[in-house]
Parts: structure tokens; C-alpha cells; sequence
């Protein structure tokens, strides 16, 4: 018979509460809940405009920002891309880094509402290093 905490429901008031659900099951904390609202989801369970404003900060990155010149062979390849240029910046001016650029992508619209109650950029950051902590040593001890 199996263990109470690992029977699976099959019937939900809500699709979050079965996302959520599957989630623990895997072995993934759905979200931390920081109080006041704000909440940060899983990185593997963004919402579809957290994914698209991901995406969109992953190209700005790759694509945008300042760069070290890329290490070349005498005939001009490209060996290793030149890294990006701390702090981050744009034609020189600087933009907003990894943290608050990653608290954007989270709360969206709501990123001041976040600040003004006292988030600080890293907590998303933080939160998601913790996941993926969780995710990395439950991977490590499963023996399949």
C-alpha cells in the first residue's frame, strides 16, 4: 500500500492546486510565499507572462549587453565570447542587473508594489537558488 503522503489526488478544486501537487510530488517547492501577495513560483513553473518576460531577459542578455571583445584565433574565429561587462550596460550607460532584472520578470507590473513593501531584488534570486538547491540533492540521493 502506498505511503499516505505519496497518493496522488486525481480530482482538484483549482489547476494551481494540482500543479502544485504534481510539483511535491516530484519533488519541487511549487513557490515561496514572501506574504503581502507576493509570491515566487518555481522557475519551472512560471506563468506564461513570466516565461515570455523571461525570455525576453534572456536575449536582452545574450544579444544586448556590453561585452569583453571575444578571444579569436590568428584567423579570426571566435574562440570563447567576450564576457559580459560588469556592471551591466548598454553602449556604456548602465542597465539593471541580473537580481532586479529577475524581480521584474517576476512580479511584472507589481515589481513596485514589491519594492515600496520592503522585496528586495535578490529575494527572487535567493529563493530560486534555494529550489534549485532542493532539486539538485534530490536528484544526488535518487538512486534510478
Amino acid at each position: 500500500m502506498p505511503e499516505p503522503d505519496k497518493v496522488l489526488k486525481t480530482k482538484f478544486d483549482s489547476i494551481a492546486a494540482a500543479r502544485d501537487q504534481m510539483a511535491e510530488y516530484i519533488g519541487l517547492t511549487p513557490f515561496f510565499d514572501l506574504g503581502g501577495g507576493f509570491v515566487v513560483p518555481n522557475p519551472s513553473l512560471l506563468d506564461p507572462d513570466q516565461e515570455d518576460r523571461h525570455s525576453e531577459m534572456q536575449i536582452f542578455i545574450e544579444e544586448t549587453l556590453d561585452r569583453h571583445p571575444d578571444t579569436t584565433d590568428a584567423d579570426g574565429n571566435v574562440i570563447k565570447r567576450g564576457e559580459v561587462k560588469l556592471p551591466w550596460r548598454v553602449e556604456g550607460k548602465r542597465v539593471d542587473g541580473y537580481d532586479r532584472m529577475l524581480a521584474k520578470v517576476v512580479f511584472g507590473d507589481r515589481y513596485q508594489a514589491f519594492r515600496d513593501a520592503g522585496g528586495r531584488d535578490s529575494d527572487v534570486t535567493l529563493h530560486w537558488a534555494a529550489m534549485n538547491k532542493q532539486t539538485a540533492e534530490r536528484k544526488a540521493s535518487d538512486p534510478k
